[in-house]
């Protein structure tokens, strides 16, 4: 991860977001402390980011929003549950996908440790 210093120092932010409050809070409680720790970091955070559906030039009736988009390169979806589930990563990929953002960060709050087990990055 250290080659890519962008989700390097997201990382360490969403750590120091973890550490600070620790597992059992509710989600918006994690993501408003990452928006904030990241617009500190004077990174261009966008909140709740429209992601719309296109089928061959067509746009569905569906928007989708991720959590945090930090300078259009990276997607963030911030969970607090017990485990991950596959649907989290597959809503995620979705977002990836739909937007051509090539990266996205997987935050699960209520894994412990976060450092082994609440972080996930994937990439198209």
């Amino acid at each position: 991860m250290e080659d890519d210093p962008l989700t390097y120092d997201i990382i360490g932010a969403a750590i120091a977001v973890s550490k600070y409050w620790g597992n059992g809070l509710l989600e918006n409680v994690y993501k408003k402390s990452l928006v904030i720790k990241l617009e500190k970091a004077l990174f261009d955070v966008d909140v709740e980011f429209p992601i719309p559906g296109v089928f061959e030039d067509v746009q569905f009736d569906v928007t989708f929003k991720a959590d945090i988009v930090v300078n259009k390169a990276v997607i963030i979806e911030a969970k607090p549950a017990k485990g991950t589930p596959p649907v989290f990563r597959s809503q995620l990929m979705t977002y990836m996908r739909l937007s051509n953002i090539p990266t996205g960060l997987l935050f699960n709050f209520h894994e412990y440790p976060f450092t082994k087990n609440g972080i996930t990055r994937l990439s198209l």
